[in-house]
């Protein structure tokens, strides 16, 4: 489970967070340019967002059988937290910190929004996806019976 918020989680939170940002605040791209973008920061997702992906897969393997949307919220705070320490980390260690306090705070958010929503969208379809196994599986098994 761990491993499907790190080969998803990433793509799937960059993807809607920068679309419109690219869209609304870069005035000098057209939407076309806009989109190109987007989907090469998808691709490049993976270099920031492993770390906190597979971290919070780990946190959401532990608390798998509870799954309301309450518990989809919770897992995209802990991707949204694991994703703002390991860029304020990353940001410590590279001297980034030097900027002042509301441009790092805004920047340490801003990169951490697609840690809350690839964690929730990836929590959700993981809960569809077993669903979806347990019926047919009931399904088989009612053919079976029969």
């Amino acid at each position: 489970m761990a491993l499907a918020f790190l080969a998803f989680g990433p793509p799937l939170g960059t993807f809607p967070v920068a679309l419109p940002i690219l869209l609304l605040w870069s005035h000098s791209l057209a939407p076309l340019d806009a989109l190109r973008v987007a989907s090469m920061m998808t691709l490049a997702s993976y270099v920031p967002g492993a770390l906190p992906a597979l971290l919070t897969g780990a946190i959401a393997a532990h608390g798998w059988p509870q799954r309301d949307w309450h518990a989809h919220l919770r897992i995209g705070m802990a991707g949204l937290l694991l994703s703002l320490i390991c860029f304020a980390v990353a940001l410590g260690v590279m001297g980034g910190l030097s900027e002042s306090i509301s441009t790092v705070v805004s920047l340490l958010l801003l990169c951490s929004l697609p840690g809350f929503v690839g964690a929730t969208v990836v929590s959700r379809l993981l809960q569809w996806a077993v669903g979806l196994r347990q019926r047919r599986g009931a399904n088989v098994s009612a053919s079976a019976q029969a």
